[in-house]
């Protein structure tokens, strides 16, 4: 059995371009492509400037995309139900406190979609 080695490196997402999505290492300024196979069902959470991981084999292939743990967002929407719904310039639903409105900027769990927070200037 032979060893693969693997890196993990934090990368800064750029744009789409067709099948594939470019990031940059942050510290090298190298541009990686990845293609959106790699991506699955996480592009909702790929805005532009946004933190993320790849893991790379010892060549520099892409082999797995690891989203950011968490997203500033803007609500664009209030439902209602048993608890306060909004609904997320991304596309995407969650749950928020009666204190959130419209317009606002908070911070999602990417992983549990769950609301985390107001976002400050530093999200």
């Amino acid at each position: 059995v032979e060893k693969v080695f693997v890196s993990t490196e934090k990368v800064v997402y750029l744009y789409e371009e067709g099948d594939t999505f470019v990031f940059q290492n942050p510290s090298t300024f190298d541009s990686i492509n990845v293609p959106a196979a790699l991506i699955e069902g996480n592009k909702k959470f790929l805005l532009e400037g946004v933190e993320a991981q790849l893991q790379l084999d010892e060549n520099g292939h892409v082999l797995t995309f690891v989203p950011p743990r968490k997203v500033t967002c803007t609500v664009e929407s209030l439902g209602g139900g048993g608890g306060k719904i909004a609904e997320l310039d991304i596309g995407v639903q969650v749950q928020v406190p009666p204190f959130v409105q419209p317009g606002d900027r908070i911070v999602v769990d990417t992983e549990e979609l769950k609301y985390l927070g107001r976002a400050t200037d530093d999200d």
